[in-house]
């Protein structure tokens, strides 16, 4: 579990609770009032109440593993939506919701989800008491910097993947988004049956 403390504690430290100026436009709530179909896979468990631009995210992914893209690619897309899933709080019915997990090895993901409510996702409560509901980090870009091919392990297991390193941005709240998360390297491996899989981030 290395991998994972290393990556909830580099995800914990980043949060902060600024305030920072409200912004939005009433066409943007317009164009996000425009729900986009999701479309599945047989892979990967399909986000609970994601907004337009997750639902898209989601959907690329579905549509590389239907028109067989390359593994390199497909790596990115799990990547980007594990960190679009986990580090929106938004769409999240509490801090025991967890976001993400479907794109974990299953038998990490008990001790990952108690690792995380203890900790980044405790501060779901304290934003809602000190502001709102509305405050909670909601992700609205993810751009992919480099993508590096990569020998990895997790625990005893040792195989093949990639570091994809990402930079996000979040829709503007009570919290400042310089104090979010907002530059990653999360590493994605295959395992046995071939299925992608996030091991770590940092």
């Amino acid at each position: 579990m290395k991998n994972f403390r290393k990556m909830t504690l580099a995800l914990f430290a980043c949060l902060l609770f600024t305030v920072s100026g409200c912004g939005g436009e009433d066409s943007e709530k317009e164009e996000a009032n425009k729900k986009v179909e999701l479309v599945t896979n047989e892979i990967y468990e399909a986000p609970q109440d994601p907004n337009n631009t997750q639902t898209e995210l989601f959907n690329q992914l579905s549509k590389a593993l239907k028109d067989g893209a390359d593994e390199e690619k497909c790596a990115e897309l799990v990547a980007k939506n594990f960190a679009f899933d986990f580090l929106t709080l938004a769409n999240k019915k509490d801090g025991t919701d967890i976001g993400g997990l479907t794109y974990l090895p299953q038998d990490y993901r008990e001790e990952f989800s108690l690792y995380a409510q203890s900790n980044y996702y405790n501060s779901y409560a304290t934003i809602v008491k000190q502001y709102d509901k509305d405050s909670l980090p909601q992700m609205k870009e993810l751009k992919t910097e480099k993508i590096t091919p990569s020998s990895l392990y997790i625990g005893e297991t040792s195989g093949e993947g990639y570091i994809v390193s990402l930079t996000a941005k979040y829709e503007n709240t009570e919290l400042s988004n310089d104090a979010l998360k907002t530059s990653m390297s999360i590493q994605v491996m295959k395992n046995a049956q071939g299925r992608l899989e996030v091991i770590g981030l940092e």
